[in-house]
């Protein structure tokens, strides 16, 4: 068997175990393997088409890597943060102009006011996002806002 149908071979073998993944990163190497081919069939000698394979499926997955990373979905808020919108808050102590702990649902929050002309002495604040685990917290409901 001659290195040109070795490399194919293998390529194939890869796009195919591919299907079963659905990853694209073994067809990401698969085309590296191609690429080892192609060099076979061109006459270079076997060390440099596994140099050539070599750097091509790198090139190939950090392409990949860097398409998925730019056509990544960001995530959707929980259902739980939607519920927490527009619930009441208590301020029990400030931290700074800007940070407080307030009292939610039988426990201390740590909280940010979303905007920094809301006044500390609201008798009120509502719940208008949430970062993590902070409360992003305003005067007015999220309706409203």
């Amino acid at each position: 068997m001659s290195h040109i149908s070795m490399w194919f071979i293998a390529a194939l073998v890869l796009a195919g175990l591919e299907m079963l993944t659905g990853t694209l990163y073994m067809l990401a190497i698969a085309c590296g393997l191609a690429v080892g081919g192609i060099s076979s069939l061109m006459g270079i000698s076997f060390p440099a088409q596994i140099i050539v394979a070599s750097i091509s499926a790198v090139l190939a997955v950090g392409l990949l890597h860097s398409w998925k990373l730019k056509h990544q979905i960001a995530p959707v808020d929980t259902v739980q943060n939607q519920l927490d919108l527009g619930h009441r808050v208590t301020v029990d102590e400030w931290l700074d102009m800007r940070h407080a702990r307030v009292r939610y649902r039988g426990t201390m929050w740590d909280a940010e006011i979303a905007d920094t002309r809301v006044p500390q002495n609201a008798p009120s604040y509502f719940i208008t996002g949430q970062r993590g685990n902070i409360l992003l917290i305003d005067i007015l409901p999220p309706a409203q806002a």
